[in-house]
């Protein structure tokens, strides 16, 4: 309950424009799940608030490290939306256009997998726009 609650406060931290309080209540959140160890999903979702968080902080790199090692986690739970999810966010960061493609191609197939088409067909459509403008 304690991660939990410093997560709904990093939410409200955010939604108050208290970034830097966000990231303190979601990295608290993190920590806790830690030590729960059996609550990788939980440990998955705070990352990712995290990485989004730094992201709008302009703090790249340390948003593709959460990013990373939410889809570390996610794979390592079968998260199978989690996965497909944070790998289209991590598309989002990569610098290298073939990196991208690849990102959104792996988040394309796993969302073809769970049926989520729109999800699928953006991401297919984003690789378009690469190829295009390549």
């Amino acid at each position: 309950r304690a991660a939990i609650a410093s997560e709904e406060r990093a939410g409200l931290a955010s939604a108050m424009g208290d970034l830097e309080r966000a990231q303190e209540w979601v990295e608290e959140a993190i920590s806790i799940y830690e030590i729960l160890d059996g609550y990788k999903q939980g440990q998955v979702n705070a990352l990712v608030v995290l990485a989004g968080i730094q992201v709008q902080r302009e703090e790249a790199e340390a948003a593709k490290v959460s990013y990373e090692k939410a889809l570390e986690l996610a794979t390592e739970i079968g998260d199978r939306i989690g996965q497909a999810n944070v790998s289209r966010s991590l598309s989002e960061l990569a610098e290298k256009p073939e990196d991208k493609r690849v990102l959104l191609e792996r988040a394309a197939t796993l969302y073809d997998e769970i049926e989520m088409s729109d999800s699928a067909m953006e991401c297919r459509a984003a690789i378009g726009e690469l190829e295009f403008a390549a």
